[in-house]
């Protein structure tokens, strides 16, 4: 019997999606956890022959921090923490300057500079290798007629119910799609 005045919804069983994540870099790999811990089929696809990572390093805010925490990243020990930010012209005059433990305190999570390469070797611990295609070069996305297709320039293809763009900066997806 239910209690007065409460209804009993059943949720119907989540429909596992086929995805497929073009780019190994931080962003795929953060995506793709978050996909994986949520039940779907995750391929991720890297141009490159191995994964690593580009680039110098990221600030990570107390909010990007609960994130990794919620995908199962542990950062302790990685990077510097920050207590306060100065945002500078190029010609060296400040702007301003964050009190950055006001929003540690507040958020309960740490704001650190972190160099891409230790948040990517982060994110891959405990990332199953096997969900990663190196080697592999987009050359081609489509519909296919039950989602998305992507075209390898060996001539391959792999199909899924959804395609992520994460492939950076000069981004193939992007350019091949036509989005800005």
């Amino acid at each position: 019997m239910q209690p007065q005045g409460r209804h009993h919804y059943e949720s119907a069983p989540k429909a596992s999606l086929r995805v497929l994540v073009v780019g190994a870099g931080v962003g795929g790999i953060s995506i793709a956890r978050g996909l994986l811990r949520d039940g779907h089929d995750v391929t991720v696809f890297e141009q490159r022959p191995e994964v690593r990572a580009g680039g110098g390093a990221v600030t990570i805010w107390s909010n990007g921090e609960t994130v990794l925490a919620q995908l199962g990243v542990e950062m302790e020990g990685a990077g510097q923490q920050l207590s306060t930010v100065r945002v500078m012209m190029s010609t060296g005059r400040r702007l301003t300057t964050l009190d950055v433990t006001a929003i540690v305190n507040r958020m309960g999570a740490p704001v650190r500079m972190v160099p891409r390469r230790v948040l990517l070797e982060r994110l891959l611990e405990g990332f199953p290798a096997e969900r990663i295609r190196c080697s592999a070069h987009v050359v081609g996305v489509a519909e296919s007629g039950t989602g998305a297709r992507v075209e390898f320039a060996d001539g391959s293809c792999a199909e899924g119910d959804l395609v992520i763009g994460a492939d950076g900066l000069h981004s193939t997806v992007r350019k091949i799609v036509g989005a800005p």
